[in-house]
């Protein structure tokens, strides 16, 4: 994430003009290295082709959802991924065949880390639908279990894009300025950010732990139970819609728990490189180099993605289009049910009906 070394090492800071003018060429070693034309444009093109080939399968999902009635939204941050790692990857390759070009540097690492966020809230998004399967469509478990489970999910997920926006903006910063003080704050904002781009990645491997070891390998989630304005006897009832949902919890809760263990990896690896001593361009540690690099942020990302698609998780993650509305009418007509009057003035309505017609 840095875009350079700390001050300390950065050699002849103290004379700044000795540099130039803005923006700097950094002096140390970046993630990944400088880019070369015989390596990392081959690379980079293949991973181009890779994203685009999963954003146009979650596209063609999110379509055949919608036909069907069962709109799965999160699949569109697929696309989103996919469109920042097309940016990235092409700034990438424009900046090996540009050295020199500076900024070009400066938009490769904005947009490297401004993808990092995209399947951390997808994992964040997930969580509550897995717990929600979890509990059960039964009325009891919409309470305070359903709340408090979702909450460590949904809370963090503004404060992703908040750091998100501070990590850009001290990055841009460290390459306009060569001030120790200044590049020693972007430093401790920078190893802020990552620390809580890796505990949000964390965050739902202790619940998808837990309803993994609780939950039995043959129970289905409810939640693929659909109200529907179809009636039975003068009754709402409760009708499967094909394909909204498909496997076991357990599943689910394992699919989440691999995604989050990998997404948490990789923020581990680039917590190990902002929090490490800065290193130059000639001598730089194992993170720096480009096997690091494509591994730990896109090959993680892609097999993330794989994963998701590979278990059609907008089967698994989906959940009922339920309304309080809906709601209040099933349990208003199962107390009619239940008590003898309203059985009787629903037969009457039902013969008056009759007799006027």
């Amino acid at each position: 994430m840095s875009s350079g070394v700390p001050p300390s090492s950065v050699p002849g800071i103290d004379n700044a003009r000795q540099y130039g003018p803005p923006p700097y060429t950094p002096q140390g070693a970046l993630p990944g290295l400088v880019p070369s034309t015989t390596t990392d444009i081959p690379v980079s093109a293949v991973l181009i082709v890779l994203y685009v080939s999963l954003a146009v399968i979650a596209v063609r999902i999110i379509r055949s959802n919608k036909r069907r009635g069962t709109p799965f939204t999160p699949a569109a941050l697929f696309v989103i991924i996919a469109v920042l790692r097309t940016l990235d990857l092409s700034l990438r390759i424009a900046y090996a065949v540009h050295q020199d070009d500076v900024n070009l540097a400066i938009a490769a690492t904005v947009l490297s880390n401004a993808g990092v966020i995209v399947l951390i809230i997808l994992n964040l998004l997930l969580g509550p639908r897995l717990m929600r399967s979890f509990f059960g469509p039964r009325r009891s478990a919409t309470g305070w279990r359903r709340r408090i489970s979702t909450l460590p999910f949904l809370m963090p997920i503004p404060l992703l894009p908040i750091t998100l926006i501070a990590v850009i903006n001290v990055i841009i910063l460290t390459f306009f300025t060569m001030d120790p003080k200044v590049r020693s704050d972007c430093l401790t904002v920078q190893r802020v950010a990552v620390v809580v781009f890796t505990v949000l990645a964390f965050i739902p491997t202790p619940p998808s732990l837990a309803v993994a070891l609780l939950s039995s390998s043959s129970t289905h989630s409810g939640s693929g139970l659909q109200p529907t304005a179809a009636k039975t006897g003068g009754l709402l009832t409760r009708v499967r819609h094909p394909g909204s949902y498909s496997g076991s919890v357990r599943t689910s809760a394992l699919v989440l728990l691999t995604s989050s263990l990998l997404l948490t990896v990789g923020a581990a690896i680039r917590a190990v490189m902002i929090f490490s001593p800065g290193r130059s361009l000639s001598d730089p540690a194992w993170y720096h180099g480009r096997p690091a690099f494509y591994c730990f942020n896109f090959v993680i990302e892609i097999l993330v993605m794989l994963l998701y698609l590979l278990v059609r998780f907008d089967r698994r993650f989906q959940i009922p289009v339920e309304t309080d509305e809906k709601n209040r009418l099933e349990e208003s007509m199962s107390d009619r049910e239940e008590t003898p009057g309203g059985e009787t003035d629903v037969q009457g309505k039902s013969t008056a009906a009759g007799q006027d017609v």
